[in-house]
């Protein structure tokens, strides 16, 4: 029910100062027992020195949630699945890496679209909200998945100053 009220009615963020590694920290901590309990290794790579940005941590969180749970649903027992998140040229960038399944042309293709899901049972809606979230921080998202060999997803945000200037 909340995927579908973010998906019809996406709330306004709440820009703070946000702690990349902290933000991080948070997350693996709220889905670290799931992670066990499917017998998934679940390795979290901080940035080495502080990183700060300003967005909503909430939304932000809500958005590595979906791409983890994603990620775990792809992931048999014995995989594996990496968050990690650095400062680059480009900005700031989140990263979800696991040895799932992967996915088709097709799947790859359509991921975005709300109500299309490649797993039994799902909503079709979780990537959908993450799209948004990433544009409501004018960012981007990059995919490389492959059948059989698991998928990689990098969230690009912009820099504090190119945020600014773009928010005005």
């Amino acid at each position: 029910v909340s995927a579908l009220l973010q998906f019809a009615r996406p709330r306004e963020p709440e820009w703070q100062e946000v702690d990349l590694g902290a933000l991080l920290d948070q997350t693996a901590r709220l889905l670290q027992d799931e992670m066990a309990t499917r017998q998934v290794k679940f390795t979290i790579e901080p940035p080495p020195a502080p990183v700060m940005s300003r967005a909503d941590p909430d939304l932000l969180i809500q958005m590595l949630i979906n791409l983890l749970q994603n990620a775990l649903a792809a992931t048999p027992a014995g995989g594996e699945i990496r968050l990690a998140g650095r400062a680059t040229q480009d900005g700031v960038l989140l990263q979800v890496t696991d040895s799932g399944k992967g996915m088709s042309d097709q799947e790859l293709a359509h991921m975005f679209d709300p109500f299309f899901s490649g797993r039994k049972g799902g909503t079709g809606l979780g990537l959908t909200v993450v799209y948004q979230i990433i544009e409501q921080h004018r960012g981007r998202i990059e995919v490389a998945s492959e059948p059989g060999k698991g998928t990689d997803i990098s969230v690009i945000l912009p820099h504090h100053d190119d945020f600014a200037s773009a928010a005005s």
